[in-house]
């Protein structure tokens, strides 16, 4: 074989090779490796993402729960709907909260001050009671219409975006 051929299928081969494994791109086999596996499994009428290595909600630092990262697992959903229906932390199961019990949630999230403030979180409070009941005359919103109301919000942002939402309310 000549030199010229020998070099035409070096140079071949160095263009079609992998990028190296230190690289993130997305094209990149080992970025799969810095990508979370979600497998969907079905519970009923609502798909839930399990997350394998997604820091657990339970985790806490020093007494209090640490910022948390990665994908909103059922569970967290779950918790946050049960705040809303019992803000005092009780151990009482929610299976419904109301307009009401929505409103008072948004308004520990928002902080209004002011009257307008607290005008606009009540138009806020109706909005987002009714996108979560589907219907400006329901009077209570179920565990099963929360969680397809986040599944929903979750597939509107990226997941990164959802989670910074969820930390945010999750009060």
């Amino acid at each position: 074989m000549s030199c010229d051929v020998r070099v035409i299928i070096f140079f071949f081969f160095l263009m079609i090779r992998r990028p190296p494994r230190s690289t993130l791109s997305s094209s990149s086999a080992a970025s799969d490796v810095y990508k979370r596996q979600v497998s969907t499994q079905s519970t009923g009428d609502f798909d839930a993402a399990w997350v394998m290595g997604c820091t657990m909600a339970d985790e806490q630092v020093g007494g209090q729960e640490k910022e948390k990262r990665g994908i909103v697992t059922d569970k967290e959903v779950v918790r946050l709907f049960q705040k809303i229906g019992d803000p005092s932390g009780g151990t009482r199961k929610v299976d419904v909260v109301n307009m009401s019990q929505v409103a008072a949630w948004l308004r520990r999230v928002q902080g209004p001050t002011g009257e307008a403030e607290q005008a606009r979180v009540n138009t806020l409070a109706e909005t987002t009671f009714e996108q979560i009941t589907g219907s400006c005359e329901e009077t209570v919103c179920t565990l099963r219409q929360w969680r397809q109301w986040c599944a929903a919000k979750r597939m509107d942002v990226a997941e990164r975006r959802f989670r910074e939402w969820f930390n945010m309310h999750n009060v």
